[in-house]
Order: structure tokens, then C-alpha cells, then sequence
């Protein structure tokens, strides 16, 4: 059974903060390292990740 992501506009713009900062602050190697946690995170939430969407 898989869920559906929803993302708030505040957790979407807190993702941007944490991005941002990433960009800004970290090297190559832990901005890989955090996109890929994040990707499998989710597919673990939503193994479809079609069904995925932004609340608005």
C-alpha cells in the first residue's frame, strides 16, 4: 500500500531554506549524500511517487 506525499507550503519552503544553504555551504559530496537520503525516504512513503503533489 503506498501513501500519498503531500508537501505543505511551509514544509516546501523550508525545503528551500535547507537548499539554499546546502548550495551555499556544503560540498558536492553532502549535497549528494542529502538528495539521496531524501529520494529514498521517500519512495519508501510513496514507492509511485506519481501520486505526489504541493498541497495548495
Amino acid at each position: 500500500m503506498s501513501r500519498e506525499v503531500i508537501i505543505t507550503k511551509t514544509a516546501e519552503k523550508k525545503l528551500i531554506k535547507l537548499f539554499d544553504y546546502l548550495r551555499e555551504n556544503c560540498s558536492k559530496k553532502v549535497k549528494d549524500e542529502f538528495l539521496r537520503k531524501l529520494d529514498h525516504n521517500l519512495k519508501i512513503i510513496n514507492p509511485s511517487r506519481n501520486i505526489s503533489r504541493i498541497s495548495g
